[in-house]
């Protein structure tokens, strides 16, 4: 069964123009989005709330929805 995705938190972790995509897609079904970036003093977007690498898991803990966008490279 599907559930209600209004109100619950979206982490979307990689902020890139796919990560960017999603979140705008977080924010129009009424989800809280906050991501993960691995600069995220450069972010100018949609997420009102960026952290970055090292506060990872605790993103993810406090999240009810993770999406992983980051890009198949020996870094991430």
């Amino acid at each position: 069964m599907g559930e209600e995705v209004a109100g619950k938190r979206l982490a979307v972790i990689g902020l890139g123009a796919i990560g960017e995509e999603v979140a705008r897609r977080g924010v129009a079904l009424g989800m809280s989005v906050v991501g993960v970036k691995r600069t995220p003093e450069t972010y100018e977007c949609e997420v009102r709330e960026v952290y970055g690498p090292d506060r990872l898991v605790e993103v993810c803990r406090a999240a009810d929805v993770v999406i992983s966008v980051l890009p198949d490279t020996p870094e991430t």
